[in-house]
């Protein structure tokens, strides 16, 4: 489902969507202005400096988060269950979001997606999302459900190039395409559907607890491939979880939503 505030699809590709100047407030970034911006009412505020040059569109944050770029940027984003909600999500940096049960964590994650309704702004690499067609921001902006959906009989129908998929990497033998889905079980379903959603190349990862349901070692192997993909691909990334030691593995950065509110905190 659109947001509430969709415009009709413009059927333009990411690379030839009109770049929109970020508005903060009244101001629109022009080179080397500084703006204030933050993520919640009782949050810290971040700088964000529009770069150009050396073909840069986008922003570096100081003096919070000073490496990598602001790759989505959400402004006053409003859901069924959160109000008001800004945040920036840097390239390469995973962020870590924390709530107690019920308190619109995948909600949010959702309404980030586009997947269902929600207002406010919201800017990938600099492109607001009402100028690439609802399909295409959906793969770029990629939600992971905690339980994950399954359409075909066997494994192999949900990927498109199954040989150019690192299965080995989550523990599974290359018979694993046979499987009917019938048969596996919820930790499988789990590490195969993060498979599937790094076989779209994402630029954002929106994940729910993509490890809930895995042991020890299945975690490790989980949380290793995402990381690694953050990296090579310059992705950013939000993930849901609620274990401390998990937080201080992965995460530069956590954010806490509580009363419809987010709040920074400390990662570890």
């Amino acid at each position: 489902m659109p947001s509430a505030a969709w415009k009709p699809t413009l059927n333009l590709p990411a690379a030839a969507a009109p770049v929109c100047k970020r508005s903060f407030g009244a101001a629109v970034a022009t080179a080397s202005q500084d703006y204030r911006y933050e993520t919640g009412a009782s949050a810290p505020v971040f700088f964000l400096r529009r770069v150009y040059g050396e073909g840069n569109d986008g922003y570096n944050a100081s003096p919070h988060w000073k490496r990598g770029a602001a790759l989505l940027i959400v402004e006053h984003l409003a859901c069924a269950v959160c109000q008001d909600i800004s945040l920036v999500l840097k390239d390469a940096e995973p962020v870590c979001l924390s709530g107690a049960s019920g308190s619109g964590k995948t909600r949010l994650l959702r309404a980030m997606a586009d997947l269902d309704l929600n207002t406010g702004k919201i800017m990938l690499d600099g492109v607001v999302r009402e100028a690439i067609d609802p399909q295409s921001w959906r793969r770029q902006v990629a939600y992971l459900p905690a339980e994950s959906r399954w359409w075909a009989s066997t494994v192999g129908e949900h990927f498109r190039e199954t040989s150019a998929v690192p299965f080995e990497r989550l523990g599974f033998d290359g018979d694993v395409t046979d499987w009917k889905v019938e048969r596996l079980s919820s930790g499988e379903r789990q590490r195969l559907a993060v498979l599937r959603l790094l076989e779209n190349r994402p630029r954002v990862l929106l994940l729910d607890e993509p490890t809930a349901n895995l042991d020890a070692q299945s975690t490790e192997r989980v949380e290793g491939l995402i990381s690694e993909y953050i990296s090579d691909a310059q992705a950013a990334c939000l993930w849901v979880t609620h274990a401390a030691d998990q937080i201080q593995r992965i995460a530069r950065h956590r954010l806490l939503l509580e009363n419809s509110s987010l709040t920074r905190a400390a990662a570890a």
